[in-house]
């Protein structure tokens, strides 16, 4: 019974949630001992499932026929005590307990054993509703998950894990009982009927408890899958973004090209031009050309090759200069270019 009780204590984090200690049975020429903890789920609200436990210790007196039950129970309003209390007070059923001893463990396993397929339904549909959504899913749109939604599915995933040794440990607690119930019937301290009845519902129980773990190994499967599709879609939508960025780049990249060609263009007519508009400004272009008085006609100055002659080196001067400025920039990047590639050479 120590065992039992160590299993019951203040606990801030949900440790030992799939360890349930290992049941006894111990039985003599004068009594029948039965220890074990049963755990079970229990819906605190819509959203909110958790693990119980239950501590049972019974003595089974050969003698007198007399049974000492310990209770061990997780809050003062246990589903399991009042519904004990309730039968109690009915003197058919007292007299069914008194018949068959075991009975009582039928009232525990019957409050609380259904509530494992409504804690995996739970589970079941919250993964549902989420693979679902991700199955729907289209890369070019915004993601309905997020890594939010992985953790929820891992939790999930992580709830189903500590299924599989508790069902284990109440497949033991049902051999224990069975055990029982055959000293029981040995010793004619129950009708064959009644150790028949047990027999059969304890195997129930058992057929019960092999379906919920094929469901939890289900369920856990399908939870895994479904983490790393959400991860895959994830890493994908990530891809996606990074192709299109990129995309973005590129075109912007031969905009700018395109946009820099037409600066060289534009700054090229400008050059050729420049000098030209210098010389007139400079110069003044009355100097040579002057309209005649007389019939009112254009004359040119016999000087206007100083004109040609100063217009045309200055513009070759301008943009030889352009020309030099712009092969030497690219000298010193391909220079840069070229020892960064050696010291790479050399590191490696």
């Amino acid at each position: 019974m120590l065992e039992c009780s160590l299993a019951f204590c203040r606990k801030t984090v949900a440790i030992e949630e799939a360890y349930s200690s290992a049941p006894m049975f111990k039985y003599n020429g004068h009594s029948i001992e039965i220890a074990y903890v049963m755990k079970y789920a229990a819906c605190k609200s819509i959203e909110d499932w958790v693990i119980r436990q239950t501590a049972v210790y019974q003595k089974y007196n050969i003698e007198t026929n007399q049974s000492t039950w310990i209770f061990l129970n997780p809050t003062t309003d246990c589903a399991f005590q009042k519904r004990l209390a309730t039968l109690l007070r009915n003197p058919t059923q007292v007299l069914a307990f008194r018949r068959q001893p075991l009975l009582v463990h039928n009232v525990l396993f019957g409050t609380f054993f259904p509530l494992w397929r409504d804690y995996l339904a739970y589970y079941e549909r919250k993964v549902l509703t989420i693979a679902n959504t991700n199955m729907a899913q289209r890369l070019e749109e915004e993601l309905r998950v997020n890594h939010e939604t992985l953790s929820t599915v891992r939790h999930a995933e992580a709830r189903c894990s500590s299924l599989s040794p508790i069902f284990r440990s109440l497949q033991k607690s049902f051999q224990a009982l069975q055990e029982a119930n055959d000293a029981l019937a040995e010793r004619n301290i129950t009708q064959h009927s009644d150790a028949h009845a047990m027999k059969q519902l304890l195997k129930n129980y058992v057929n019960m408890v092999d379906a919920y773990t094929e469901q939890a190994w289900f369920l856990k499967s399908r939870t895994a899958c479904l983490a790393v599709s959400i991860a895959d879609t994830l890493s994908f939508k990530d891809s996606n973004t990074a192709r299109s960025q990129n995309k973005y780049m590129l075109d912007l990249t031969l905009s700018t090209v395109d946009d820099s060609t037409t600066v060289r263009v534009i700054t090229t007519v400008t050059l050729i031009y420049l000098p030209f508009t210098f010389m007139a400004t400079v110069l003044g272009m009355s100097s040579f050309f002057e309209m005649d008085p007389t019939d009112h006609n254009l004359v040119v100055s016999p000087k206007f090759w100083v004109y040609v002659v100063f217009s045309i080196p200055l513009t070759a001067a301008t943009l030889f200069y352009w020309w030099f400025l712009k092969n030497g920039k690219q000298r010193t990047k391909s220079k840069s270019k070229e020892d960064a590639m050696e010291t790479g050479s050399v590191n490696d």
